[in-house]
């Protein structure tokens, strides 16, 4: 069956290409790490089109897991916002139960995404550690002595 190549036709032959194309330059991000099409998908562009129907605007093919495959438990139509934080590079922590990105921990403690890195890179900090020691107030990019926030405070005796 003939399709008209549509967006989400479109979306539908690239991601193949970056899967299955050794030629393909996106291929070493994709196929050449293991990723690869559902069966359902690899050939019929309809079973493709049933499962993710039409990709509105604006929005184009995500893998939740992005190590995972394109089959429809992992895949969404998400904003370019939405993959930019689901990408290899981005350092996600979980705390509590919630997973978030560097940067929106950062944003959401309040303190530069610099001081949140340095403090779980560079220090190498558990991430319960780097998220509930506070920041120095006037210098949130800086680390504090968190050995001096343990300790009891010493009152002066007489």
């Amino acid at each position: 069956m003939k399709f008209q190549k549509t967006r989400t036709y479109n979306i539908w032959t690239n991601m193949k290409q970056r899967c299955f194309n050794e030629i393909n330059s996106d291929y070493p991000n994709y196929g050449g790490r293991g990723i690869t099409v559902c069966e359902e998908w690899k050939d019929e562009y309809q079973s493709f089109l049933r499962d993710m129907g039409e990709c509105p605007p604006d929005l184009t093919i995500d893998r939740i897991d992005n190590d995972g495959n394109y089959e429809p438990e992992n895949c969404r139509w998400a904003t370019q916002a939405v993959q930019r934080r689901n990408q290899r590079r981005i350092k996600m922590l979980t705390y509590n139960g919630e997973t978030l990105c560097l940067k929106d921990w950062a944003t959401r403690l309040q303190v530069s995404r610099r001081a949140l890195r340095y403090r779980i890179d560079d220090l190498q900090w558990s991430t319960e550690k780097a998220l509930t020691i506070p920041f120095h107030k006037s210098l949130t990019w800086l680390p504090i002595n968190s050995d001096n926030l343990l300790e009891s405070p010493q009152k002066d005796s007489p």
